[in-house]
């Protein structure tokens, strides 16, 4: 009776388990399917976005923004990092 109890505590595991595998196979191949590039290649592009795109939170890098990026701009606030 030992092994009995052992033997249908086991099958009724095995489909939670077999679901489980399978979630993680389905995770896995997930994340294989994502398009990886080199951390060089990451850094250039990030180095080359800030590098080409105004932030008018920086004006001491830009200058004065243009009209169109000023309505990004708090009005009357002024934060000074020293």
């Amino acid at each position: 009776t030992h092994t009995h109890a052992h033997n249908t505590r086991m099958s009724r595991a095995q489909p939670e388990r077999l679901e489980k595998l399978t979630r993680a196979t389905q995770q896995l191949q997930h994340e294989l399917a994502i398009q990886r590039i080199p951390v060089s290649e990451a850094a250039a592009a990030l180095i080359k976005y800030c590098n080409e795109t105004k932030d008018p939170m920086l004006p001491s890098v830009w200058g004065k923004c243009d009209a169109e990026l000023a309505r990004y701009k708090e009005k009357g606030k002024v934060c000074s990092i020293s």
